[in-house]
């Protein structure tokens, strides 16, 4: 009886060092190609090199406590992730550049973090700060340029009383808030061009029918 439940124990250890391996790195193909059978090969690669070292890991390990086992398998699990993941910048290092490159930078006119390194056009306020299109704009300084955007960017379609420049802190487009950038206008800059605006409407609208 003790035989059998000793094969029984040793059993699960083995099912636990083989099994758990592959159920982790069989789904790898998903970060190395979008091609189904491409995909397909890269799960039978390391889910069944996985396995295989887990079997024999198992093998090194059966005579010890469960804690040694345990310490084993995770180590195991965790130079394997490490290796795999060599191996996937080593073949594919300009993705890592991609990355790297897709970092976001603040727009001066909104603060929002949505410019990249070769696109000036803005997601959240739709500036585009270039020299182009400054002059074509009519200004004569990109500060000046900057300067009635964000009045345009912060004033409101009806009277409003206080401004708020750092937030919503996520855009309704999702772009995040630099808290560190700082607008080139005052809050009283704003209201006022609000207040100018909003009479304009109510004294010069039109009724449609």
């Amino acid at each position: 009886m003790t035989k059998d439940k000793e094969s029984k124990k040793e059993q699960i250890w083995m099912t636990i060092f083989t099994v758990i391996p592959v159920v982790l790195f069989m789904n790898v193909g998903e970060y190395f190609t979008d091609d189904s059978k491409m995909k397909i090969l890269y799960s039978a690669v390391f889910g069944g090199l996985s396995g295989g070292i887990g079997a024999g890991l198992f093998l090194l390990f059966k005579n010890k406590s469960s804690l040694i086992k345990i310490i084993a398998l995770i180590s195991f699990i965790s130079i394997f992730a490490v290796f795999i993941r060599a191996i996937y910048i080593y073949s594919f290092p300009e993705k890592e550049v991609l990355i790297e490159e897709e970092v976001l930078i603040t727009c001066s006119v909104c603060g929002y973090k949505t410019l990249t390194k070769d696109d000036k056009l803005c997601g959240e306020c739709l500036v585009e700060l270039t020299e182009s299109e400054m002059t074509e704009e009519g200004y004569s300084s990109m500060e000046e340029f900057i300067k009635e955007e964000q009045i345009i960017f912060f004033s409101s379609d009806s009277l409003v009383d206080t401004v708020d420049f750092y937030n919503p802190k996520i855009s309704e487009y999702e772009y995040e808030k630099d808290l560190n950038w700082t607008p080139l206008v005052s809050k009283d800059s704003v209201l006022k061009f609000n207040k100018e605006y909003v009479n304009f409407k109510e004294n010069y609208s039109l009724d449609v029918e």
